[in-house]
């Protein structure tokens, strides 16, 4: 009788009829059960996503109630009138806007998967991709330079930084800093782990995606602004232009959360049995 010799990629195949031939090509000729890929998925990644579901459901519940509300009010808008090009500007920017809701949905995977730096880097294109959205908005060369296929990112938070409050300016930075480009965070002893025992991790994790989805809030608005019959956070000036408002239902759901994240995942917390790291990774 013969015994199979299942594959070890779990196809139901016999090694020889399945991984065995390109295995060989590698020069791996001996049976082998593990490799670096799948261990990730099998031993690391379900197991640190099925605790992390366990810990923050109810975090990232209250976080996707507020998502819910800026994709469904301001995803549907497409460019304001323009004589040209009105249908390739619309699906454009809700196109650009759909990257940003699947950047947001991706970072979120990552922090579910203890892989913080890479779910902060994401946030990073969250916000860099909303910049450009205003900024197509505010500057008609710009625009003219994206409906020519010529639109270039670079210095673009030069162009945008006197439309939107200052400390979303210094989010942008330390993202930047710390997640997208090599900085402290990238030789941070810190490995992912089920459980999440170390809160500080867990908690600057999940106020990255809240505050990525509040700036995205934001920005959005603010390009808007004139098609919006109400707005939640900017105000008419008297000469008509948008002036932000921090005194709103919006921006106190946001302090509220935040303050109940860390109220659950305090960073000082310490519990026996963990081993902990003594990196601060929270936006200023």
């Amino acid at each position: 009788m013969h015994y199979l010799n299942l594959c070890p990629c779990e196809s139901g195949k016999d090694f020889s009829k399945c991984c065995e031939p390109y295995a060989s090509l590698l020069r791996k000729f001996e049976r082998f059960d593990e490799t670096v890929l799948l261990s990730w998925i099998n031993r690391y990644s379900l197991p640190i996503q099925e605790s992390f579901r366990e810990k923050a459901k109810s975090i990232v519940f209250r976080i996707s109630i507020y998502a819910d509300i800026v994709f469904e009010s301001l995803y549907p808008l497409g460019f304001k009138p323009f004589p040209e090009n009105q249908y390739n500007l619309d699906e454009s920017v809700r196109a650009a806007k759909h990257n940003i809701m699947l950047s947001l949905f991706a970072s979120l995977s990552c922090l579910a998967q203890g892989l913080f730096l890479q779910s902060g880097s994401l946030i990073r294109c969250c916000i860099e991709d909303s910049l450009v959205i205003l900024d197509l908005f505010e500057h008609e060369s710009q625009l003219a330079k994206f409906i020519l296929g010529n639109y270039s990112a670079n210095n673009v938070l030069k162009r945008i930084k006197h439309y939107i409050p200052k400390h979303f300016m210094r989010w942008y930075g330390h993202y930047s800093a710390n997640f997208t480009h090599f900085g402290p965070f990238h030789t941070a002893p810190y490995t992912p782990r089920a459980c999440y025992p170390d809160n500080s991790v867990l908690g600057y994790g999940l106020e990255n995606i809240l505050l990525a989805t509040y700036m995205f809030h934001v920005v959005l608005e603010r390009a808007h602004f004139n098609q919006l019959p109400r707005t939640l956070l900017w105000v008419s000036r008297a000469d008509g232009s948008p002036e932000f408002s921090g005194e709103n239902n919006i921006t106190q759901y946001v302090h509220n959360l935040q303050e109940e994240i860390f109220s659950e995942f305090h960073p000082d917390k310490r519990e026996e049995g963990y081993s902990y790291s003594s990196k601060k990774y929270r936006a200023k």
